[in-house]
């Protein structure tokens, strides 16, 4: 048990320090993405022996659709930490689980929770106390929210594929097929004024931690982890992501010069709804 807690919060501080990678990679946002899900599908492809895992085929245009929420969901993340900083991008992502709250119920077809519209808006709170008004700072945290939103539905989506689908295959797909997104869409920003889409060797080696460490060997030590411990633990483990990459963004990016007293009370109001959904959900004995 105690090997499980230990893969599963390593691996959460391998998420953690995917938003210091971004920062650190010098590529514009899409360059970065479409490299990380290259190399990522690459990862898998070694796992699976050079292997195409078998799916239905009418499971290809669900996966379809959870791959392009996917590159989405990366495009934006990385957008707002290169706009903005990593803090202000992790602690909007934070919100992600009362998204989910929400959109939860409606492919369940239950009833929305009080208790979660409430906590749902204490995150918008803090969200609107951590920066002003003008257009410039709010454009951030407008791209982690959007993003925050993209990993909502995306995950929703996969509660209902991994049912049947192993997760490693669900996996490669989903990323594969939001490589072919990126692909396709690519010629739409050469056209518009293409950025940096060469990296050095610096960039080849935080593209390598990126993609093998953050993203291939984190995510099969989450659901190692994940076939020991119970799902509330899980849950309320992924919560401290935003913590670990904010304190890791304060060490190796220097962001503490950002912390203003708005910025804390307002970081302090997300972070404790985020932690007190967990909690909520232990008291009302629902299965996550």
């Amino acid at each position: 048990m105690r090997k499980a807690y230990f893969k599963l919060h390593f691996s959460i501080f391998l998420f953690g320090f995917t938003a210091i990678l971004g920062a650190l990679i010098r590529l514009d946002e899409p360059a970065l993405v479409w490299y990380r899900i290259a190399l990522t599908t690459l990862g898998f492809v070694v796992v699976f022996r050079f292997k195409f895992p078998k799916v239905r085929r009418s499971d290809y245009l669900r996966l379809t659709g959870t791959g392009l929420l996917l590159a989405l969901h990366w495009l934006t993340f990385f957008a707002a930490i290169k706009v903005g900083t990593a803090s202000v991008t992790l602690v909007c992502m934070s919100s992600s689980t009362f998204f989910t709250a929400v959109i939860e119920p409606v492919f369940r077809r239950r009833r929305l929770s009080k208790a979660e519209l409430f906590l749902g808006a204490a995150v918008a709170l803090g969200v609107y106390v951590m920066f002003s008004v003008d257009e410039t700072s709010w454009l951030c945290p407008t791209l982690a929210l959007l993003s925050a939103l993209f990993a909502a539905v995306y995950s929703v989506i996969n509660k209902f594929l991994v049912e049947r689908i192993d997760p490693n295959t669900l996996n490669f797909y989903e990323i594969g097929t939001s490589g072919a997104v990126m692909t396709a869409l690519a010629p739409l920003y050469f056209i518009n004024g293409a950025g940096n889409w060469i990296p050095s060797l610096y960039d080849w080696l935080m593209l390598a931690a990126l993609s093998f460490v953050c993203t291939n060997w984190a995510y099969n030590m989450s659901m190692s982890a994940l076939k020991k411990i119970s799902a509330f633990d899980y849950v309320l483990a992924v919560n401290l992501e935003p913590v670990y990459g904010v304190l890791m963004a304060a060490v190796f990016l220097g962001e503490y010069k950002h912390f203003s007293e708005r910025f804390l009370l307002g970081a302090f109001i997300v972070l404790t709804s985020v932690f007190s959904y967990p909690l909520f959900v232990a008291r009302r004995k629902r299965p996550l």
